[in-house]
């Protein structure tokens, strides 16, 4: 089973304590970052700038907490990040 296939099933997250939470969530965007070295020279106008290998992806996720004890439950997993 791929990762985008388990994760439409939901997500688990479980903190340090053992404390586990299955929010429901939003993959808001992605970003990719490349290791970048820049390059200044004396006398010479601009930057040289060589862009090397992928670092890896981010995604930013919101998650969402629902039911009459939401804002209880999103206290205490405010806590553990």
């Amino acid at each position: 089973m791929s990762w985008i296939e388990k994760i439409k099933e939901g997500i688990k997250i479980t903190t340090g304590d053992g404390e586990i939470y299955e929010p429901l969530y939003i993959l808001s965007s992605k970003s990719i970052d490349y290791n970048v070295a820049e390059f200044n020279f004396p006398n010479v106008n601009g930057t040289l700038v060589k862009v090397g290998n992928k670092r890896g992806t981010r995604h930013s996720l919101r998650i969402i907490f629902q039911g009459e004890d939401h804002l209880d439950v999103s206290d205490r997993f405010g806590n553990h990040v």
